[in-house]
């Protein structure tokens, strides 16, 4: 239940900062960006408590094998080079979503190199499968669960926070 919780409390964080960051200015009168990013990051690597229902419920929708293994191992290529086009040329601090609190982002062209090259939002549409090869790999059906409601619930972020939050950030 507790990894269930998480991807929920992730969204529920980051709307109430940008919102309260993009209408008053209170992340920055406040805590600052470094504070914000800190709770962004806390709460983003919590998401990795999931992993324990990989144990806990070893197998439960399937015996994985060596065809897990391979399918695991065809997805998570693009996963890792999504983190690692974030890395080298999105940067951590825009991932952890700089441009709610830094004007100067406002003047940036969206990153169009490594992954973001063909895939413009990498982060949302292959980063997120990083769950799914969890599921796949473990056999599990609560982690199955999980990676599918992480998948839909960053999405509904995607439509309901951000790409109206981009409409005030780059007038787009």
């Amino acid at each position: 239940m507790f990894s269930m919780t998480i991807p929920l409390l992730h969204q529920a964080y980051v709307w109430l900062c940008w919102r309260s960051e993009l209408c008053w200015k209170t992340i920055s009168n406040t805590i600052g960006f470094k504070g914000y990013a800190i709770g962004f990051l806390v709460v983003s690597f919590l998401r990795f408590s999931c992993i324990g229902l990989c144990f806990a419920d070893f197998g439960s929708l399937f015996n994985p094998g060596w065809i897990a293994w391979i399918i695991t191992g065809i997805i998570f290529v693009p996963v890792s080079y999504t983190f690692y086009s974030v890395r080298k040329y999105f940067g951590f601090l825009r991932a952890c979503d700089a441009d709610h609190f830094d004007k100067n982002y406002k003047n940036m062209p969206f990153e169009k190199r490594g992954i973001f090259k063909w895939i413009p939002n990498a982060m949302y549409t292959i980063a997120m499968l990083v769950w799914l090869c969890f599921a796949i790999i473990s056999g599990s059906k609560a982690m199955f669960v999980f990676a599918v409601y992480s998948y839909i619930s960053i999405w509904l972020h995607y439509f309901a926070t951000e790409k109206e939050d981009f409409k005030i950030i780059y007038g787009k």
